[in-house]
This record gives structure tokens, sequence and C-alpha cells, in this order.
């Protein structure tokens, strides 16, 4: 047969099932059934409500389970989740969800009573060390939430309810009741007194084994222990397990996890760690690893049960998870709820976090929700309550449901069982008093479960509730006392007891002591009445006592020993008053007489003790000179007022001459009183002048210019320092040597007179000097005969001048030159030099030129002749700049191939390089041409390089760099488009270098007409030249009546990666034109014969055959390297046209189509052909052209057909 029942419980349940069989009792069960396991229907033992197994399922819950009523079977999974704790986020304390969390709840510990701590860390104190409440909340077995310890963010010691805490992870308590509290990167231990302590780590992070606070932790996030009170830490950020001995020990246990999080002990002694990463590890004692488990996801709780079972909470958000494992690592269940807040049955339950556990002794389990403590329930509950018991006030709303879907829940209030005939429960039941519940679930006439009983208490119906504990106090005699007691409950009556003694009219939750004494200490407590029961408070202690308050002036510290905030009456107190460095201790406010820095102090009284401290007088003491200065007193125990004596005290050798600074005058010693801050200086003074002896050279003429200047010099004292220096000619050499002793250091006289003088200057200033005269006339002398000032840009030339007695055959020469404003050095040898054997080497890098020649068995003439001369061009400056062109000679030998040795002069010479009159004139004419174009290519694809100074001396156009357009402005000057610079008329003066060896011969004009002589192509052609060009310009002038130009000039023969441009300007009168052309380019061409440019020209006939005129080449520029602008001679073409003889008409008939033509004799030559009918109006028909004496005109039929026609050939 087929049942169907249903009954409302908030959301209507419909559970359809088929029992096999009759059913003859009517509750849902199959006869069948109940004869399969009790062999009778109407067994006693075979009732639907029966639990003969007794494992909490009756028969019908194990018929619709299918499983044997007769066989025990717990079955463990979750049922239905409540919550414990917490409501919306706050801070208050209170009964269960009256209590408020405003933080992460972290880890759970059993205080032994049934109740339980927790951690209250806030997440921005996690992250950000700004934020956030950080607590040690308890909830005691009744579910009442206290405050146990902490408040805001901070790191400070001392009484747990003035204690602060960084992030309170987690906690575990010893054997001794000391309760270990996770807190960040350091450990905190609460003793049993309540007193707070860092045990071990400090607020800094780190990775340090060691003793106590001078180990270091990292964003460590739990904490276990073992049965020998060692403590176990999970270090997440260094990835370790860490072990800390009961003496506070850190050492390392592991590193080989992959980010642990959390761990907890089981009742087996091993370790469960979870790691981030989805593992669960097994740790021995030892240290041990083995996997566990693999949840999956990211694993952030684990706790373990009295039975070994793990919990393992999955992540958060969508991943959110909480999974149960046996002991061998087998998973039992897991519960994985939507995103919120509902309690109910599991279908129903909802969770916004699943974070850290605990397991209770009922099988439940508690989680660390959002601002909430829920409790997950397990196993077969018949029915479910949403809340379970609860206290409450005002009014309350109640939903229960069944595990069962079929039946229906009936209830009664007033005390008696349901029966079938008791009201349904409606899907929610609302109350205003106290309730005692009872609901059971039926199927028709028969029960389905036992009956359920709860009770809901109304706080106005209930016995008062100790909500917050008065505190121990600890105050001053004459202060105002405040104990205080929080409550629930209806008419609440308080009496207040002292010593167990009555407190007169203390009906009040706050006890108010005004002027407390000494007899107010003692016990106190508190008793609530109301109606329906009574409370009793805590004991507390209070103790009235004496302050001491101590402090100091600026210089130093007050300590007292031992520390309290309060005294009791007859305490001795040791005060120590500590100076700084500087100052010394000077007495006491409250004992006029007493000096004594240590001071015992007995408290009968309130007292107030101030030392005071004085800036300790000090002597700063100096010398000038070898000596001492002597103090008759310890400066380490001088004061203010005392008189001492000081005494100057002269090194041997040495006088005191006078005293400076806070003290003048020469008396020693001298009596001084010590006040303040004072600097005194001894002088002491050495008057005996150094012994200096000059052994060479001697005063006279000598032969060799090379000489040794040697010599000591001799102190009174052999410690005394002193410097001896020397000058030739006026100019100081350096010195000679520091300390006493003996000198040498070789040296070269110059020509006639020399002047040596050496000094020696002790420390006191005392001075000797010795002077020599030596007198030298050189051999030979080698001079170089150097121009005295040069523009940038321009070449000049430097001879080298020898003047001889005739002794000189040969010789090595090296002439060293600054080659950053130097360059391009050329030697040319000259007679009689030029005759012999030569070499020249160039170092360009180092910037030497080193020749030598040798003549053989000849010599050069007595006195002046000129050897060679070196041409250099003057680089570029950044102003006027002075350099200097050095000459060495390394040696020289007369005609016998003797060596000279000695006896040889040479002499450089200076040289003044002066700044360009205008930017962009680098070759130093004074104009910008096509030279200076190609030195600014040659810096753009760096042949040469860029100095700083460079830029701006030829940025034209201002851009701040150099660039194309700098090239493309000196060109357009160059040929006319653009004004020389200052205005000046444009015209190129190309720079005369004598002796241009690289050009040879010049420039020429190469004419070639076109076959009707219509335009003529000019090619502007170089001859014969040494080397190829880098850049070139000219004019070329024509008369515009005659030819016009039919394009721009084009380069032909030069490189094509260079550029160039043409313009056209006026010249002179008479139509006359200039076509002007530049070209240049960063590297030279190979073009030394050939085109350079070609212009072709439009011919103007009729005007050329009327007046001949002429092609002038001129002002034709040329460059090797941009610097060497060379001009070569002007080029003429003479042009005339000559009109040929009249030519000779023949007219023939008989053409195609009857046509006529036209048969011409004469001089090669174009005609126009024209036609009329009456020799007055004459119209062009045509053209015809002669060559070779003939040419022939067809004229068509239609155009002359019964007309007549005269014909005549004009030349065009």
């Amino acid at each position: 047969m087929r049942y169907t029942f249903a009954y409302a419980l908030g959301l209507l349940s419909v559970f359809t099932f088929l029992a096999a069989g009759a059913d003859s009792i009517g509750d849902g069960i199959p006869d069948s059934w109940r004869i399969r396991y009790f062999n009778a229907v109407d067994h006693v033992n075979a009732a639907a409500i029966a639990d003969p197994d007794a494992d909490g399922a009756n028969n019908f819950r194990e018929f619709l389970d299918g499983t044997d009523p007769t066989v025990f079977e717990r079955i463990d999974k979750p049922s239905h989740l409540s919550t414990f704790a917490g409501s919306s986020p706050g801070t208050a304390d209170g009964y269960r969800t009256h209590a408020q969390f405003n933080s992460s709840l972290t880890g759970f510990l059993s205080d032994g009573a049934g109740g339980f701590f927790l951690g209250e860390g806030s997440v921005s104190g996690w992250d950000d060390p700004a934020g956030g409440m950080q607590r040690i909340r308890h909830i005691d077995a009744a579910g009442v939430t206290t405050t146990f310890a902490g408040s805001d963010y901070g790191s400070t010691n001392g009484p747990r309810e003035d204690a602060k805490f960084l992030f309170p992870a987690d906690l575990v308590s010893d054997s001794a009741g000391n309760l270990f509290v996770m807190d960040r990167h350091q450990i905190r231990k609460i003793d049993p007194s309540g007193n707070v302590t860092t045990f071990a780590g400090s607020p800094q992070p780190g990775f340090v084994n060691g003793d106590g606070q001078a180990a270091r932790f990292h964003s460590a996030r739990a904490i276990s222990i073992d049965a020998e009170d060692n403590l176990f830490v999970v270090d997440w950020w260094n990835n370790a397990i860490r072990k800390v001995t009961p003496a506070g020990k850190v050492t390392t246990v592991t590193t080989d996890l992959a980010w642990p999080i959390d761990i907890d002990r089981g009742p087996d002694g091993n370790f469960y760690i979870a790691e981030v990463n989805g593992g669960i590890v097994r740790m021995t004692p030892s240290g041990a690893l083995s996997p566990f488990a693999a949840p999956g996801g990211n694993v952030i709780g684990i706790s373990v049960d009295s039975l070994g079972n793990v919990y393992a909470s999955i992540g958060h958000n969508s991943a959110r998870a909480l999974m149960k494992y046996s002991s061998t690592g087998t998973r039992i269940w897991s519960f994985a709820p939507a995103s919120g807040e509902s309690d109910g049955p599991i279908s129903q339950a909802r969770l916004n976090h699943i974070g850290k556990t605990y397991p209770m002794a009922d099988g439940s389990v508690l989680i660390a929700d959002a601002f909430r403590i829920r409790q997950l329930h397990t196993g077969r509950a018949p029915l479910v309550f949403v809340p379970e018991n609860q206290q409450f006030e005002g009014s309350f709303t109640i939903r229960a449901s069944s595990a069962s879907s079929n039946g229906v829940l009936r209830y009664t209030v007033d005390g008696s069982a349901p029966t079938s005939a008791s009201p349904a429960l409606p899907s929610s039941l609302t109350i205003t008093n106290t309730t005692q519940l009872q609901v059971r679930l039926f199927n028709g006439p028969h029960p389905l479960s036992d009956v359920v009983h709860r009770t809901f208490t109304s706080s106005d119906d209930a016995p008062p509730i100790i909500i917050a504990q008065p505190a121990d106090v600890v105050a001053a005699s004459g202060s105002t006392l405040a104990l205080e007691v929080l409550a629930k409950g209806r008419g609440l009556q308080y009496v207040w007891f002292a010593n167990g003694a009555q407190v007169p009219d203390s009906n009040t939750n706050i006890l108010h002591i005004p002027q407390a004494t000494i007899d107010h200490g003692g016990i106190y407590s508190v008793v609530i009445n109301n109606a329906f029961g009574s409370a009793q408070s805590r004991q507390v202690n209070v103790l009235i006592g004496y302050t001491l308050t101590v402090d100091s002036s600026a210089g130093g510290t007050v300590t007292a020993s031992p520390a309290a905030s309060v005294y009791t009456n007859g305490s001795s107190v040791t005060l120590t008053a500590t100076a700084a460095p500087g100052y010394y201790f000077d007495g006491w406010s409250d004992v006029d007489a007493n000096r004594d820095a240590v001071r015992t102090v007995v408290l009968n009284s309130n007292t107030v003790s101030r030392a005071s401290f004085a800036a300790r007088p000090t002597f700063t003491l100096r010398t000038q000179g070898p000596g001492a200065i002597r103090l008759n007193a310890d400066p380490n125990t001088l004061t203010n007022g005392q008189t001492v004596q000081i005494t100057a005290e002269p090194a041997p050798g040495f006088n005191f001459v006078s005293w400076e600074g806070a003290l003048t005058g020469a008396e020693n010693p001298r009596r001084v009183l010590a006040q303040g801050s004072k600097q005194i200086t001894a002088i002491f003074a050495d008057l005996t002048k150094p012994v200096l002896h000059l052994d060479s050279p001697i005063d006279g003429a000598v032969s060799s210019e090379r000489l040794t200047l040697s010599g000591s010099v001799e102190t009174h004292a052999a410690s005394e320092n002193v410097q001896v220096r020397w000058s030739l000619n006026g100019s100081l050499q350096g010195p000679l040597r520091s300390g006493p002793g003996s000198f040498s250091v070789p040296f070269t006289l110059r020509p006639g007179a020399n002047s040596i003088v050496v000094t020696a200057e002790d420390d006191a200033g005392n001075t000797a000097t010795v002077e020599r005269e030596v007198s030298w006339q050189p051999a030979r002398t080698i001079k170089l005969a150097s121009p005295t000032r040069v523009q940038e840009g321009a070449s000049i030339r430097v001879p080298v001048v020898l003047t001889s007695g005739g002794d000189v055959s040969g010789m090595t020469l090296r002439l060293s030159y600054p080659n950053q404003y130097l360059a391009d050095p050329e030697l040319r040898w000259l007679d009689p030099a030029a005759e012999g054997l030569k070499i020249v080497n160039h170092d360009a890098a180092k910037g030497q030129l080193t020749a030598t020649f040798s003549l053989g068995g000849v010599s050069i003439p007595e006195g002046v002749t000129n050897l060679f001369e070196v041409q250099f061009r003057a680089r570029s400056v950044p102003s006027v700049t002075n350099v200097k062109i050095d000459l060495a000679l390394l040696d020289s030998s007369d005609s016998k191939g003797n060596s000279h040795g000695g006896g040889s002069w040479t002499e450089g010479a200076d040289l003044q390089i002066t700044q360009r009159k205008y930017r962009g004139d680098n070759n130093a004419n004074d104009r910008l041409d096509v030279g200076d174009a190609s030195v600014l290519q040659r810096y753009l694809t760096e042949v040469e390089p860029v100095r700083s100074w460079d830029i701006f001396l030829n940025d034209l156009n201002d851009s701040t760099t150099l660039d194309a357009g700098d090239v493309t402005k000196v060109l357009r000057a160059a040929v006319g488009l653009d004004p020389q610079p200052r205005g000046q008329n444009g015209v190129i003066q190309a720079q005369a270098l004598p002796d241009p060896t690289w050009v040879i011969h010049g420039a020429l004009l190469n004419l070639a007409w076109s076959e009707d002589r219509s335009q003529l192509v000019v090619d502007v052609a170089l001859t014969n030249l040494a080397a190829g060009v880098i850049s070139a310009a000219f004019a070329l002038e024509y008369d515009e009546r005659v030819l016009t130009p039919a394009n721009a000039a084009q380069a032909t023969g030069l490189s094509t990666s260079g550029l160039n441009l043409s313009a056209i300007t006026p010249a002179g009168v008479g139509g006359m034109k200039n076509l002007r052309f530049a070209f240049s380019s960063a590297t030279a061409s190979t073009l030394t014969n050939g085109s350079l440019a070609r212009i072709i020209f439009n011919v103007n006939k009729e005007a050329l055959l009327a007046t001949p005129t002429s092609l002038n080449l001129h002002e034709v520029d040329i460059s090797h390297a941009g610097y060497d602008l060379v001009r070569l001679p002007d080029v003429n073409a003479r042009l005339e046209m000559a009109a040929p003889a009249p030519p000779r008409i023949n007219i023939a008939k008989g053409g195609a189509a009857g046509s006529i033509s036209l048969e011409v004799s004469g001089d090669d030559a174009d005609y126009r052909v024209v036609a009329s009918e009456n020799l007055t109006d004459w119209v062009e028909v045509g053209a015809v052209s002669v060559r070779n004496g003939h040419g022939v005109f067809i004229q068509e039929p239609d155009s002359f057909v019964g007309r007549a026609r005269f014909y005549r050939l004009l030349w065009r």
C-alpha cells in the first residue's frame, strides 16, 4: 500500500514511501518489517516509538533509514545548525546571542569548567597595525560572554585588563594554569594571577632561534602544547614549526611544509598540521612528517577531538566547507553550506565563514563564523529547534522541524504531554513569557517520537544573571572608589559585603566609597536577589595604600624599588637618582639636607619626591705646540662653584707662552672656578731654527744642464717635523722631504743664470734658507717658432729651428700637442734635414709626433737652421683657449755617431686658439660654405667626434642639437638663398692655403647642344685632381635673355649620400644671372676627373642669333676634408648661333591620295611651313626638318584642290 503524510514547518515538506505488505497498526510501519525483526506485530519492542538498541533512533526512524532496530548504530553526520553566541558586530558582553564580537574569532581553548576561552583578533590588526580590537574573550558553562584580557591594538604587558595584543591568533594552557597566546610575532603569557608578559619573540618579525625575547617569529598563526608543556608554533611566514621549551628556549623543528597555518595535538600525542595548499600533515613530537589527508582547497583551520577525529576548515567564500576525518584519515562527512546566517536543518543552514573549530563533548562542533559562534549538531535528532533552549527579553519566536518527513508535530505549553489531539505546531510560535514547550511527532493516533522538552526563559522571569563581575581595586588613600557589577533580571536587589559584614544602604549595582582610607581595604562581594532567585558575585580585593610620586629635573632619572602604583602603610621604598652623562645629582625636593643619590622612604602618607640634577662643569683643554695641561681635580667629579688649579707643562725644548680662551695672560699655574663649560688653550713655542746643509750645486758656471740638488736638514728634536722645499728660477718645485735627514733630487738648468733656493721650516714656523746661483750656456738649442694666435678651423705651421755650432748630424725629437684642440698634423722636412735618412711616427691617441733624421757623416752647418715644419688644424674650442706644444729632445749625435749626452736645450711654444666670429663657420674664413656643411655632416655621421660645444657652435636652426637642418642652413647661405652672417654679400672667399698639393689642375665647362639646338647641356667638370672632393660649390653666370634653366643643377660624379642645393641670383646688369650650386658630404668622393654637376638650359635661338653671349664659371670652391677650401680659376665659354642659307623648294605631285609634297634642300635646320592664297594672309600648316641637306613636307589634297596656294619656309 502507499502512504502519504504532510506537516507544516514553515516550509511545507511532503514525504511519500511504499510499504511492503499490510500495516495492521496503522503507524506507517508494515507488519512484515515487525515480524522480520521481532517475530510478532504486537511485540512490546516493535512499537514505532520504541528504541530497543538504544542508539537514539526509534523504530520508525530505523525503518525509514533502512537500518537494523536491534543493532546499536551511532549515526555520525551533521543534522542541524544553531547560533551558540554572538549576533551583530559590537563589543558587548552578555548571554549567548546578546554578546557581540567585532573582529575575527580565532583559537578556542577549554577552561576546564565547561566553558572556554577564544581569541578575538581584528583582521585589520593582522594586515595593518592601525586597526581593531584585539581581545581574549571567555564564555562560561552558562553561556555568558565576558572580556578576559586585551582591548585595542598594542603590545603592552601588565594586568590582563590593561594589556594589549597585536593579533591573538591562537591560545593554549599548560599544566600550571598559564595561558599562552600566539600574538603575531611573539608569544604572550597570562599567569594565573592575570599578569601578562612576553614569553618569547618580540613585536619585530624575524627568523631567529634563541632564548625568550631574543628569538624571532614572523606572522605566527597557531600554537599547540605537548604533555611536557613544550609549545609548538606554526611560524607561517617562515614556513616552519618552532618548538619552545617551558624555559623559553626556541628551536626549529622543521621547515619541510607548504605554508602551514594551524596545528592541534591529538590524543595519540601526534600533531596535525593544516597546510594552506590543501593538505593535512601528521607530525610526531620529534618532527617526523607524514601525509594524513588531502581535503583539497585551502585548509585554514584544524582541530582534533578526544577520539582522535580531525576537523578541517576549508577556505572561505564559495569554497567553504567543514570536513571530519577519522584517526586513520578516512573522511566521515563533509558539510559545505551556502553563504548566509540561517539556523536550522542542514538543508537550510547557512554560514558566512568557517574558521577555527572546537569539538564539544556531546559530539557537536563549534565553528568560528563572522561575528558569531555557530554550533553544528550531529546524529539523528528527531526534532530540531531553532533556536535551542534560550533566555530572551520581550517576545521570542520558535521554529521546530523533524528529521522524519512522516507525521505531524503536536505540542503543549501547560506541562502535559502532547497527544494526537494536541494542536499542530505552527510554522512559527511566538511567546512572551517563560514557556515549557513539549513537542511530539504523530502519524494519526500513533506517536512516532519521544516527547521533546525545551524551556524558553524570559529574562523577566529568571533569577539574576551576572553579566560583568566587579573587579579588584588598588587605590590611593583619599581617592573615591567605585565597585560595579552588571546583572540581568527583573526586580533586582543588591546587598554589598565588606570583609563579611553587610555594607549599609548598598542597594545599588555601584558601591561608592568616597575619601577612601586604609581601613576601607579588604574583601568585597555582592549578592543580587529577585523573586526568582539570587546570584553572588566573585570576591574582589580592595587595597587602599599610599602613592609615591617621583620625578626629576632634566639630566637624570629616578627609580623606585619595589615599583608599585600604590603601597601599603609603612612600606619601605628605595629611591635611586641616576645622573645622565654630563650631569650630577644635586639633591631631593622633600629633604633639604640630603645629597645622597640613594635613599629609603617609609610611606605613611601620599608622598612626592623630586630629584634635582645639574649639568656638570666641563673644561675643554687644548694645546698649541708640544706640551700638556694638568688639572688637579677629577673632571668626572666636578661640581659647579668648585675651584681647581690648572698648570701648563711644555715639552722639552719648548716654552709656555700664554693662555687663550677662558683664561688669558701668561701666569702659570692658574686657579679657575668650575662653572658651566670652559675652553682653555695653552700656547707653547719653539724658537730654534732648523739647520740646513746644501752640498750640491755650488755657485758658478757649469758645463752640463743636468745637476743634482742634495743636502740635509737637522732639528733640535729628533721627533720634530720639518718640511724642506725648493724653487728653481722662482718656480716652486715641491717638497724635498718631510722630517730631518738627507735629500737628493736631479734637475735641469735653463740657459743663462739659474737661481736655486732651498727652505726648511719646522712646525713652529722657524725657517732656514740656502740660495745658489748657477749659470749654463747650451751648445745647441731647438725651438718651436710658432705663431701666437690662430682662429679655430684655421691651419697653422710650426717650424722647428735648430741653433748649433755645426756639430749636429742626427737627432730624434718628440713634439707633443693637445689633440683635443689640435688635429691633422702634417710634417714637412726642410733642408738640410730633408737630404738625410728620416722617419716620422705619429701617435694620434697620445698627441705625439716623433721625428728622427740622420745625415750620415755630414753635419748641419753652424748657425740657425729650420729642420722641419708641422702643419696643424685648430679644432673648435668652447672659449678662447691657451694651449702648449711641447718639444723634447730624445737624442742627438755628431757626424761620427757620438752621442752629445747633454748640452742641448729645447723650447716648446704657447698658442692661443680664438673662437669663430659666426656660428657654423668651421674653416675660419668668416663665411658659411660647402666646407662648413661637410664638417657638419662629418659630425652627424660620427666620422668626427662631437664635443658639447660643437653643438652650440653649429646649431644654426636653434634646435639645441645638430641635425640635417643645420646642414641645409649652411648650403642655403652658400648658394645665396639666405644671407651670409651679419648681412654680408654672400660671395664665398675661399681659404688660400699655400701649396694645396692635392689640387693639380682645375675646372672646365663641357657643352653639348641638342639636335635642334633648342637645349644646351652644360657639364661643370673637374680635371686631374690628385684626390677626391668632399664638397664643392660654383657660380655659373648666364644671360637669361638667351638661356633658361630647364631644371636645377644635378650633382653627377659626387657621393650619392651627400646633399646639394642650387639657386639663381642676380649677377650684375644686362640680364645676367648666376646659377649657384653647392654640394657637401661626410666622406670624400672618388671623383678626380669628370663631371661635377650638370645643368640643362632651354635656348632662345632668335635671341642667341641676334646677340652672341657667354657662360662664365666662377667662384669654383672645392674641399678634400671640409676645412681645406680651395678656389679654382674661372672658366669662360662663348655661345653664338648663325642663320642657315635660304633653302631651295621643289613642289611635286602624285603623292598618296593625290597629295603634293615639298622637297627641301639646303643647310641642316628646322623650318616652319606657312601657306597663303593671297600672299598677304599666311597660315602655318606644318614643319619640316632638313637633315644631311634634304627634307620633305607632304600636303593633303583637300587643302588645296581648286585653289592657288603659295608656300614658304621660316627658320625657327
